[in-house]
C-alpha cells in the first residue's frame, strides 16, 4: 500500500473518535483530523493517545468554519507531506472500517484514481435513515446524475479513496461551496480533468451518537449550487 493518510473532519465526536483511534491501528495509514473547537475533548482525545504526531495529527480550529474548508485543510496537510493515497471519511462511524478495507484493496486492485463508497449501486445500502432521509439523499443525487451526467450514482458520499495526482490537480482556491455542495464539485472537477471515478457498494449507517446536520435547507442549497456550477464560465 502507499503511503496513505484519511482525511476526518471532527466537531465534538468524543465517543466516536475514541473508537476511530481503536480500529485504525489495524491499518497501515495516518489520520489527520481537523477539529472545529470541539467542547466534548475531543481534541485532548487525540493529542494525549501514545500515537500523536506519529501516526494520528490534529489541526485545531478556532471556531466552526465548515467541513469544505476542514476537508480542504486537511487535503492540504496531505500534500504538503506527500501522501500519494488520500481517503476521506466522516467521523460519526456512519463509514465502517470493514468498507475502508473493501475500498482500499479495490483501490489497489483496480485502475482507478477516484473510488467512491456508493450507497446507490447493487449492494449498496443505508441503515437507519427514515424515508424523509433517504428521499432527499435520492432527489440531490438524481438531479446531480441528470445535470452532471459522469456515470456514477452517489455523488454526495464522503467516503472516498483519491489518487494524489486526481487530488491534488485542484485548484481549492477556486471552490467555494459547503457541505454536499463540496462533494459534488470535487468530483466533477476531478471528471473534467479526465482522471478515471469508480463506485465500490458500502452499507452506511445511521450515526450513534451525535447530530445528524442533514436538512432541506443543506440539500436545496446543494441543488442550487449544482446548476451554478454546471453553467458557469
Amino acid at each position: 500500500m502507499s503511503k496513505a493518510i484519511a482525511v476526518i473532519p471532527t466537531l465534538n465526536e468524543y465517543k466516536n473518535v475514541k473508537v476511530l483511534l481503536e480500529e485504525f491501528l489495524n491499518f497501515q495509514l495516518d489520520v489527520i483530523f481537523i477539529d472545529d473547537n470541539s467542547s466534548d475533548q475531543t481534541q485532548e482525545l487525540i493529542r494525549e493517545h501514545p500515537l500523536y504526531n506519529y501516526k494520528y495529527f490534529l489541526i485545531k480550529r478556532k471556531s466552526k468554519l465548515g467541513y469544505a474548508s476542514a476537508c480542504i485543510r486537511g487535503i492540504d496537510f496531505a500534500r504538503e507531506r506527500k501522501y500519494k493515497t488520500v481517503i476521506q471519511m466522516d467521523a460519526d462511524l456512519s463509514h465502517s472500517c470493514k468498507d475502508l478495507k473493501f475500498l482500499l484493496d479495490s483501490y489497489e486492485n483496480e485502475n482507478a484514481d477516484v473510488i467512491i463508497g456508493s450507497r446507490y449501486i447493487q449492494n449498496g445500502s443505508i441503515e437507519g435513515w427514515g424515508f424523509y432521509r433517504k428521499y432527499l439523499s435520492l432527489f440531490a443525487n438524481f438531479v446531480c446524475s441528470k445535470i452532471l451526467k459522469i456515470g456514477i450514482h452517489d455523488y454526495t458520499s464522503g467516503f472516498r479513496v483519491y489518487r494524489n495526482e486526481a487530488l491534488y490537480s485542484l485548484e481549492f482556491e477556486k471552490i467555494t461551496v459547503e457541505g454536499y455542495s463540496f462533494l459534488v464539485e470535487v468530483i466533477y472537477r476531478i471528471h473534467k480533468n479526465n482522471f478515471q471515478i469508480i463506485e465500490k457498494p458500502i452499507v452506511f449507517k445511521d450515526r450513534l451518537n451525535g447530530k445528524s446536520k442533514l436538512s432541506k435547507k443543506i440539500i436545496f442549497e446543494s441543488v442550487f449550487n449544482l446548476f451554478k456550477m454546471k453553467f458557469k464560465k
